[in-house]
């Protein structure tokens, strides 16, 4: 079961801190989205939809009455809680390419980060339906 993962506390549901860090992933993703991607910044705009995703990955864990403490973990909450099987793999791929850029000091091509945020902006959309709002 989930909730017996060691990197899983199960607490009281938090909605208030949930509402927070909704609000935090959406102000993250304006941010993002308001920045024209280019050669130069698409690994920064990459790593601003990747933060926004885990913020809202955070609300719902929080909703739901989780505390993950650390990204891997939140792979399994996709696919474990959510029920996300695509998610989960999407998300872990994004989860070692963000790891690569902050890091190691990689970079990444534009037309990568292009397709990758689409895939990020609807993991994304897909968590924030679960949501309850």
């Amino acid at each position: 079961m989930f909730e017996k993962k060691e990197k899983v506390l199960k607490i009281s549901p938090n909605l208030e801190r949930a509402k927070s860090l909704l609000k935090a992933s959406k102000k993250t993703l304006r941010f993002a989205d308001s920045h024209k991607l280019d050669k130069e910044n698409c690994g920064e705009i990459f790593k601003s939809y990747y933060e926004s995703l885990v913020q809202i990955l955070h609300a719902s864990s929080y909703e739901k009455g989780f505390k993950i403490l650390d990204h891997i973990t939140f792979s399994e909450y996709l696919k474990e809680v959510l029920l996300s099987r695509e998610s989960s793999l999407l998300f872990d791929k994004y989860r070692k390419i963000r790891n690569s850029l902050v890091y190691y000091g990689e970079n990444i091509p534009l037309e990568f980060s292009k397709n990758s945020i689409k895939e990020i902006k609807k993991i994304i959309k897909f968590v924030e339906s679960k949501l309850l709002k």
